[in-house]
């Protein structure tokens, strides 16, 4: 009888771990938005769940429970869109940019839907159960008829990349035009009359250009690969129970999310791990500081022109009183290079940031980057290309924690006197501080929070209350255009009809006066 209560005694106290199987859907090309992704799948592994990944990256040595279908040789068709940004003399028009950045996500399913990983998904069966399907829809919705094959699991839509414009085709939400800019514009939430015009015409470009373009073209390619009788994209993106976005209220533009909207911004960071001793003595020995340089993993500094590239060595070797730990990825002569300039091809950022002795980090703005410096308290210069980095610049400007480089017009002296103003002001340290205290203050790690709501998923399939009514509704009378169209054409009707009554009276009056004037009076009798 001991034997049968210590048992039981055992067996409660043991956690269970109901195993599932997970379905990760991953097109993007980015090495970075592949380290953020790794973080919830090695999570939901060490979990006990079981977890197939289709993805452009794989991993040399996956954990148990991690099992990866390659998109094969897709890095190589996107080295040459980075390169051209470094070579670039100026920032696109940003009617340019966004139609650009779409025909680029075209390219990426074009491309995907030829290799052997994604014939390898699918040839599985159909009645293959996944529970759930968590789909990056970072660069939009090319992968989605596998939700169809697989008889609809539920589906979390998850992004790295911040809060995507484009979201809204997912989970509903509202992008107020007025103060949340879109990534194409060069401008913050405080936006004049002709920004805000600017930003409206770009969201409503990018809208037409989904809607009449794109997803036509992914159901194109749908029918091509899963045949005639599938769902259109827009339907299926409709289909999203939950969504993942890479951001937090402490340091983003304030946007309206609907009930399964989870921010879960910085959830890739963990506690610092030690780093090669080399980087720890050579951060040491420093003068006043050392500053990571690393333009992230998607560009190569080795990219930078020339001409370029020699002008940061003149101004890092002339900032002598501090050190400068550069992620370059092939080898300068040390002869050329500066005594307080190391280069590395790999530096791990987030763990040397929580370094004492680090204080900028000089980058392209990556997202990423950027929530590990505030996370570490580290001020920023911030140099960038495209994308997302330049509203990265100006999200985080507004608090004081970061400066400016304008990688197209760069100079000695503007350069110099920005990596100065960021080392040698106090406030930006002090402001540092501020925000990052803000970040990390939350009940619970974003990563956490993540698993939880997956979860919570599989035991709550059927969520559909969490959902916004803004489906049902459309743009128009989901923003209520076709209230404000009304109101608008009564108004206008009814000062028509006023201005034509008042004319009729004016006219009437005057044919009165007129008439009287010209009228002979009667003789008195």
């Amino acid at each position: 009888m001991k034997c049968i209560s210590l048992f039981m005694v055992v067996l409660i106290s043991v956690p269970i771990c109901f195993t599932s199987n997970i379905l990760y859907l991953q097109l993007l090309v980015s090495h970075s938005h592949h380290f953020w992704n790794r973080a919830i799948i090695h999570e939901l592994a060490e979990r006990g769940h079981n977890v197939t990944i289709l993805s452009p990256r794989s991993e040399a040595k996956p954990p148990t429970g991690v099992h990866y279908i390659l998109l094969e040789d897709q890095y190589v068709r996107r080295l040459p869109f980075y390169r051209s940004l470094l070579n670039a003399t100026e920032f696109m028009n940003p009617f340019y940019e966004t139609l650009s950045i779409l025909l680029g996500y075209e390219l990426l399913c074009s491309g995907a839907v030829k290799t052997k990983g994604f014939q390898t998904l699918l040839n599985y069966p159909d009645e293959f159960k996944f529970d759930v399907i968590l789909h990056d829809f970072s660069v939009g919705s090319c992968f989605l008829p596998f939700v169809h094959k697989f008889n609809y699991p539920p589906m979390i839509a998850v992004t790295a990349f911040g809060h995507p414009s484009f979201s809204s085709h997912y989970i509903a939400d509202h992008h107020h035009y007025s103060y949340v800019p879109h990534i194409s514009l060069r401008s913050n939430d405080e936006m004049t009359f002709s920004q805000r015009l600017l930003n409206f015409l770009i969201y409503m470009e990018e809208f037409i250009i989904f809607k009449y373009f794109f997803n036509p073209r992914m159901d194109e390619i749908a029918a091509k690969f899963f045949g005639p009788n599938f769902p259109s994209v827009s339907e299926l993106e409709k289909r999203t129970s939950l969504a993942f976005v890479n951001t937090n209220a402490a340091i983003d533009y304030h946007i309206s999310h609907p009930e399964n909207v989870i921010p879960v911004g910085g959830l890739q960071i963990k506690d610092p791990k030690p780093f090669p001793q080399e980087l720890t003595s050579f951060i040491n020995s420093s003068t006043k500081g050392t500053v990571i340089f690393s333009l992230g993993s998607n560009f190569r500094s080795d990219y930078i022109p020339q001409i370029k590239k020699n002008l940061i060595l003149k101004v890092l070797s002339d900032l002598s009183d501090y050190n400068f730990l550069w992620k370059f990825e092939s080898n300068i002569s040390e002869s050329d290079l500066p005594k307080n300039v190391m280069i590395r091809s790999w530096i791990p950022v987030s763990d040397v940031l929580a370094h004492p002795k680090v204080k900028a980090i000089f980058f392209h703005g990556g997202l990423l980057t950027t929530h590990e410096a505030i996370w570490r308290s580290v001020p920023m210069i911030i140099m960038p290309f495209g994308l997302d980095q330049p509203q990265n610049l100006m999200k985080t400007k507004r608090f004081g924690i970061s400066e400016g480089a304008d990688y197209h017009s760069l100079n000695y002296d503007d350069l110099k006197t920005t990596i100065l103003k960021v080392l040698e002001d106090p406030s930006y340290a002090m402001n540092m501080q501020k925000v990052s205290a803000r970040f990390k203050d939350q009940k619970e790690k974003p990563l956490d929070r993540a698993i939880w709501w997956i979860e919570w998923l599989l035991r709550n399939p059927n969520c559909g209350y969490l959902k916004s009514p803004l489906f049902g509704l459309g743009l128009i009378a989901g923003n209520s255009y076709d209230i404000i169209a009304f109101i608008t054409l009564f108004v206008i009707l009814n000062l028509i009809i006023l201005l034509k009554l008042f004319c009729y009276c004016v006219r009437k009056c005057l044919r009165n006066i007129y008439s009287d004037e010209t009228m002979p009076h009667e003789k008195l009798e």
